[in-house]
């Protein structure tokens, strides 16, 4: 007689993570038990990867079509792009090593066999492409606003046309863009386990390197060269910079998820070189030229540079270390975040230095004149005292670990009003710089403020980094919109578009800035806002209860700091008084706090 065995009697069965009452699992336990559930060789890693077919000769056109890239970005400024004017140096070397050697890098990648991260530099150099394209033509096109000594050296104010090295450039730029696309195609299709630690470093050091390609590439004393924070340029060639800036950190995001390690890393070497073209000819002119002086901005992009190859090699070593077993903490190519309670420390001392740094930009004198006289009154740097008391309230909060889990939300919205205040005291003295007066210089408060942008963004991803890791250790399988929620949230998002979108402050023959008119270097500030409190609004209908109020609150504080530029900067006007912005902001205001309330009063479902 054949016994059939049961698990009646086993205590496992009955226990509430058995079969008869399972828990929900987290994002890892799922990860952990489809790695372990594959037979063969998946067993033995998390991430199958199926190399394509001939994976040499498929990326041969795209490395050809590289090379020929390589030459015309060489051959353009040898050529010259502007009739009559020459570069102020002897460039095109500089230029044609700096395209070529991404090139040089990816063809003898290919050469030994890693074709995957030879694909992985050319797909990151295609991003840049269109910032390139952009900012070249804005420099044949209007030479004073475009600032390129490596290119050209104005010395009228007369139009000048282009010359025959602009078009071969620009066709330089598309083809490496092209490249880039055929590149894509030898990439790994297969999805694996992200790499959350190498991603969180690189995201850093690409925010350090997006803030120095905004940043002006040099200072000047030649009034033919008038390089100009991002904010401050044209429409075209503002949108030429914000593409390279962005470039950086979407490339790095990008590369970096690629679920062969060996293409993250050649990303990363992409990234890091495509980095290097734009900030290096800046800084060579600011050493070969007396007139222009070095600034920050380029050493900063090249810094971040240096720091994306150095977690190209760091991955690589942690790959060849990394243990067979899947269930072992070395995954291949998986360098180690740190935990969500380490990254909550980190994102409150950043927040607190933010808050500090901007409430010292709005005492700092703004503007220095010389000759004894009193400088003039900034009344737009005074949003940046309750942005940075906000800000640093919530670092406190981070630091204290009972608090830290709850507040992280707020943080990762209400960092915005530190760039949202600073925007508006960054003008005067962007136009003072511009007017070039010579009895009047830039003081210490704009570069406190522009120090506490730079914290407060790297408090913010260390904020959302935080709430990834979180997530990693919960159900998130059970979660759904709420509609009650969602449509609350959503008027907030309409009334938000009015609040950030429209002047604050009107009076007799002065309007404040907004997005739909007096577009100006504080409107930025206000896009960044908006932009903010949709994302809250978006991603707080489908979270955890308290973490939703919590992103919730953090957008109404964000929209406070808007309302606050009416009582803080209408001395600046006799007779102001409050514009649409600040009825749309009330009603948003009320909005948001209702959405929080309702958010908050949700019950919380099992293992979430």
């Amino acid at each position: 007689m054949t016994t059939r065995r049961t698990n009646q009697g086993d205590p496992a069965s009955r226990r509430p993570g058995g079969a008869g009452g399972a828990r929900p699992m987290t994002r890892r336990q799922r990860d952990a038990r489809r790695t372990s559930s594959s037979p063969g060789p998946a067993a033995q890693t998390r991430v199958q990867v199926d190399p394509p077919a001939e994976p040499v000769s498929a990326l041969r056109p795209a490395l050809g079509v590289a090379v020929l890239a390589a030459l015309l970005q060489t051959a353009g400024p040898l050529l010259g792009v502007v009739n009559g004017y020459e570069p102020a140096f002897l460039s095109w070397p500089l230029l044609g090593l700096l395209a070529a050697a991404p090139v040089v890098l990816a063809g003898w990648l290919a050469a030994t066999g890693r074709t995957a991260m030879a694909a992985g530099v050319l797909a990151a150099l295609a991003l840049f492409a269109p910032g390139r394209v952009l900012t070249d033509l804005q420099a044949g096109l209007d030479p004073i606003n475009g600032a390129r000594p490596d290119l050209l050296l104005p010395t009228s104010l007369e139009p000048v046309p282009v010359a025959a090295g602009m078009p071969v450039l620009v066709a330089g730029h598309v083809a490496m863009a092209v490249a880039g696309v055929l590149a894509t195609r030898v990439l790994p299709r297969t999805t694996g386990t992200a790499r959350q630690g190498l991603l969180a470093l690189a995201l850093t050091a690409s925010v350090v390197a997006a803030t120095g390609l905004a940043l002006p590439p040099f200072d000047s004393d030649d009034p033919y060269l008038l390089p100009r924070f991002v904010a401050d340029l044209p429409l075209w060639p503002a949108v030429g910079v914000l593409l390279l800036a962005l470039a950086v950190p979407v490339s790095a995001a990008l590369m970096t998820g690629a679920p062969d390690v060996d293409a993250a890393r050649g990303g990363l070497f992409g990234t890091a070189l495509a980095t290097t073209a734009v900030a290096g000819p800046p800084l060579v002119a600011t050493l070969l030229l007396p007139d222009i002086h070095p600034t920050g901005g380029p050493i900063l992009a090249l810094l971040a540079a240096a720091a994306l190859a150095a977690l190209a090699l760091a991955a690589g070593r942690e790959t060849a270390e990394a243990p067979g077993d899947a269930g072992d903490a070395g995954d291949a190519g998986e360098m180690a975040l740190p935990a969500a309670s380490r990254l909550h420390l980190l994102a409150g001392a950043l927040a607190l230095a933010a808050g500090g740094a901007a409430v010292a930009g709005a005492f700092l004198p703004q503007l220095t004149v010389m000759g004894g006289l009193e400088a003039p009154a900034n009344y737009a740097a005074r949003p940046l005292v309750p942005a940075g008391l906000l800000v640093a309230a919530l670092g406190v909060a981070l630091l204290i670990r009972a608090w830290a889990a709850t507040v992280r939300p707020a943080l990762a919205v209400a960092w915005v009003a530190v760039p949202l205040a600073a925007a508006g005291a960054l003008e005067n003295a962007l136009t003072a710089v511009d007017v070039d007066v010579v009895d009047v210089s830039v003081g210490p408060g704009p570069w406190a403020a522009g120090l506490a942008v730079v914290l407060a963004v790297t408090a913010g991803v260390c904020a959302a980094l935080a709430g990834g890791v979180e997530r990693d250790d919960v159900d998130i399988t059970a979660l759904s919109v709420d509609p009650k929620v969602a449509w609350t949230a959503g008027v907030a998002v309409v009334l938000a578009a009015g609040a950030f979108g429209l002047p604050a402050v009107a009076g007799p023959d002065y309007v404040s800035a907004g997005l739909v008119t007096q577009f100006r270097t504080s409107s930025w500030g206000l896009l960044a806002g908006l932009v903010a409190v949709a994302a809250a609004c978006v991603v707080a209908a489908r979270s955890r209860p308290v973490r939703g109020a919590a992103l919730l609150l953090g957008a109404a504080a964000l929209v406070g700091v808007r309302l606050l530029e009416l009582p803080l900067t209408a001395g600046r006007v006799a007779g102001a008084g409050p514009a649409g912005g600040v009825w749309f902001g009330i009603a948003c205001l009320v909005a948001l706090l209702a959405a929080a309330a309702i958010s908050g009063a949700r019950s919380p479902r099992p293992g979430v």
